[in-house]
């Protein structure tokens, strides 16, 4: 068995919580592009962020951005697919959370929110400036990759429900984080994104790792052979992994990578 492509997820699952890598972890996957191995770095994070994440690692790969709306790859920054919420898809998503979260409108270099400290603290988390906004709607325009709704763990599955059962085919919703509703361009998805690297790439799912924690990183396990979740990954990543590490974020990553040949 040899692995050619590692299509991983970044938060909680190669870093630990607030986006801090372990050395180890940057450190493997280095040694795997170094021996003609592919990454794929795929978020929810957008653009501009997960961009920065690549400039700091140094590793020549492929990333997926948004939840897969945005696929380029790095350092060439040569974009494959770019997907964007049209501005009215924008309004009628904004309507239909109403009420059930705070909402953060997306782009691909900054995201706009009502400000507080917790939105203040998520933009130094991702590392992309925010702007200001009352009213999200009147801030609809071309280019934007995510509609992202921060929720009570209670309502997180409901909202998810309602929203994909109302923009069925027209949106592709996913929750990124127990906390976090995701509605992106139709035609995003981990999955897509996946397919299009391994397209390009002329790599098989027989060798590729998947390696997530999240349900939208269910996407990363359509198209791989081998699948590794961490010990924190929700019960659905644990279900259809190949692997499940006794250890929880970049540690249970390391253990997937050991477990499959990688280091």
């Amino acid at each position: 068995m040899t692995i050619r492509l590692i299509a991983g997820d970044f938060d909680e699952t190669l870093s630990e919580r607030l986006g801090v890598v372990l050395p180890e972890v940057l450190a493997a996957i280095r040694a795997h592009v170094a021996r003609g191995g592919a990454f794929l770095l795929a978020s929810g994070r957008i653009t501009a962020s997960i961009e920065k994440i690549a400039a700091a690692w140094d590793v020549p790969c492929h990333l997926a951005a948004a939840n897969g709306a945005v696929i380029e790859s790095w350092p060439e920054r040569r974009r494959l697919r770019a997907l964007e919420l049209a501005p009215d898809l924008v309004r009628r998503a904004l309507a239909l959370g109403e009420g059930r979260g705070e909402a953060h409108l997306f782009f691909d270099e900054c995201f706009h929110a009502r400000s507080s400290p917790e939105v203040e603290r998520y933009s130094r988390l991702l590392g992309v400036p925010f702007a200001h906004a009352e009213d999200l709607a009147a801030r609809a325009a071309p280019g934007a990759r995510a509609v992202i709704w921060r929720c009570d763990e209670r309502e997180t599955p409901h909202l998810r429900a309602a929203l994909a059962d109302a923009l069925d085919g027209e949106a592709f919703v996913t929750a990124s984080h127990a906390r976090l509703v995701d509605c992106n361009p139709a035609g995003a998805g981990k999955d897509r994104a996946l397919a299009c690297v391994q397209e390009a790439l002329g790599i098989a799912p027989e060798e590729t790792l998947g390696l997530g924690d999240s349900p939208n990183d269910l996407g990363l396990f359509a198209h791989a052979a081998h699948r590794g979740a961490p010990a924190n990954a929700h019960p659905a990543l644990k279900a259809r992994a190949t692997f499940v590490a006794a250890e929880p974020y970049g540690r249970g990553a390391l253990a997937c990578l050991a477990r499959y040949g990688v280091v």
